[in-house]
């Protein structure tokens, strides 16, 4: 019963996050179509400023792998919070990677921020009147209360995610994402890493 009630809670949980995803993949472009790869040991790198977000995503993508039989590592692990482009150099990170026996490499990054303000109109809604008998039903029996308009601002990230082999350095798989932002950062990035996961292996790029 125990085991029939967690895997329900899941189910539920996966339904409820699947239909208000805040992520849609928008393109993708493989190297060679088709084809499969198989990998021993992924490496996840978010490639942001804030360690917070980088962590989020990496935790995400590497939880959401895991469970589907591959071996990956969040970057948080072995490269620094504050790492960045500016703070790292490339052959350190290509160093530590080498040191730890990465055969694929996974990288997201973000490639544009887009804000939108859309004016939502006002509109009448209904509220019944309670307080009227069913014998009174010809009388006042309901009321029309307008709401006003409001302006809506929504942000949106177009996110860019990459499959390299390593060490070759060949970029075998790209994928473009619009994510909205979730109330939560952790909702936000386990949105994004279901997208991500689903199209990585219902397609078939990697195996396990």
């Amino acid at each position: 019963m125990k085991f029939t009630w967690n895997y329900l809670k899941f189910a539920v949980y996966a339904v409820i996050l699947i239909s208000c995803s805040s992520t849609k993949l928008t393109a993708t472009w493989q190297a060679t179509p088709g084809q499969s790869y198989h990998f021993k040991n992924i490496a996840i790198i978010g490639i942001a400023n804030n360690a917070d977000i980088r962590k989020s995503v990496e935790d995400a993508m590497e939880t959401d792998l895991d469970s589907k039989g591959f071996n990956s590592t969040g970057a948080l692990m072995f490269l620094p919070p504050e790492a960045t482009k500016e703070t790292i150099s490339k052959d350190i990170v290509l160093a530590i990677l080498k040191d730890n026996n990465f055969d694929a490499v996974i990288t997201i990054n973000l490639v544009k921020k887009e804000s939108d303000t859309t004016y939502v109109p006002g509109q009448y809604f209904y509220v019944p009147n309670y307080n009227v008998p069913f014998n009174d039903f010809y009388g006042q029996t309901a009321n029309f209360a307008y709401s006003s308009g409001y302006y809506d601002e929504s942000t949106t990230y177009i996110l860019q995610t990459n499959l390299y082999n390593f060490p070759e350095g060949k970029m075998l798989w790209s994928a473009q994402t619009h994510t909205t932002p979730m109330s939560e950062i952790s909702a936000t990035a386990q949105a994004l890493s279901l997208t991500l996961c689903e199209a990585l292996i219902n397609e078939k790029i990697i195996v396990p």
